[in-house]
């Protein structure tokens, strides 16, 4: 994994946090710095639904369907690619609760990524 990677994690973590509700833009997750493949691969036509399952767009508007990028999902690959243990979010029901676990799981490999690398004398650096 390099930098770059890291560095998108990081900054989704600190720009999104455990958000597990939205609808994201793809191309704020590739100005964030991750992989077009990894992005595409989590784009989809969501439908909107009744009730609590409505979609709106950004500015607020009820939408039929939105094309985008499912928070928690991507947040699930987020945890793939850094190889953090799900278990903990896997156990919960609630999309919230997911993502707070996963927010959790997420950071810890992180911060275990770059402990690693600095015992290993490779510098991290993000640019």
């Amino acid at each position: 994994m390099n930098n770059n990677t890291i560095q998108a994690v990081k900054t989704y973590l600190a720009e999104v946090g455990a958000d597990g509700h939205s609808i994201f833009n793809p191309d704020m997750l590739l100005r964030m710095g991750f992989d077009k493949e990894l992005v595409d691969r989590h784009t989809f036509t969501e439908k909107s639904g009744k009730g609590k399952y409505q979609i709106y767009d950004a500015n607020g508007n009820p939408a039929k369907e939105l094309r985008g990028v499912y928070s928690l999902n991507f947040m699930y690959a987020i945890a793939e690619v850094v190889k953090a243990d799900t278990t903990n979010a896997k156990m919960k029901t609630g999309r919230g609760f997911q993502a707070q676990e996963l927010y959790k799981a997420i950071q810890d490999a992180v911060n275990a990524l770059e402990s690693i690398r600095k015992e290993e004398g490779n510098e991290v650096t993000y640019t």
